[in-house]
């Protein structure tokens, strides 16, 4: 079922010059593949295989499964671009903030955390939009508070002393 790839004659461009999922990734450059394997626990799977440029494929791919298997490349892409805001949440719940190390027991500590969570993220993407010069991830947004943050505290301890 896996295929063997030849890398001119099955990569196309994704046309995704304008969409919101080319502007916040980067990708409307990309030019990508769809391959069918068998993938463990998950059974046959589309793999959708990006990359930024064909001299440079090791250093740019990408791969996307899906277990929707009649799907094209642009569908697959189409659906990728809806769910590229939540993807990028939970990447950077779990990067930025370490959410997969906590342990919360109550429903009303769950309600607390995901509405704390959900407040810094607006706060970090409404930096995100207003910062001058522009910040291109919420982890550029996230250092750029500390890094405020740190320096507000010298000075504080530089004027205590």
């Amino acid at each position: 079922m896996a295929q063997t790839l030849q890398v001119c004659d099955r990569f196309r461009s994704l046309g995704l010059a304008g969409s919101e999922l080319a502007l916040r990734s980067r990708w409307a450059e990309d030019v990508c593949s769809l391959v069918e394997a068998w993938i463990r626990k998950l059974e046959p799977t589309l793999v959708l295989i990006t990359c930024h440029s064909l001299d440079e494929l090791l250093k740019s791919v990408r791969y996307w499964g899906c277990t929707v298997l009649d799907l094209d490349a642009q569908a697959l892409v189409d659906i990728l671009a809806v769910r590229w805001h939540i993807e990028t949440f939970f990447e950077y719940d779990k990067d930025l903030l370490g959410s997969d190390h906590y342990q919360l027991m109550t429903t009303q500590a769950i309600l607390r955390f995901w509405t704390l969570t959900a407040c810094l993220m607006c706060f970090l993407e409404e930096l995100l939009a207003t910062s001058k010069p522009h910040l291109n991830t919420c982890g550029d947004a996230r250092r750029k508070i500390q890094d405020v943050h740190r320096r507000n505290l010298l000075i504080w301890l530089k004027e205590q002393f």
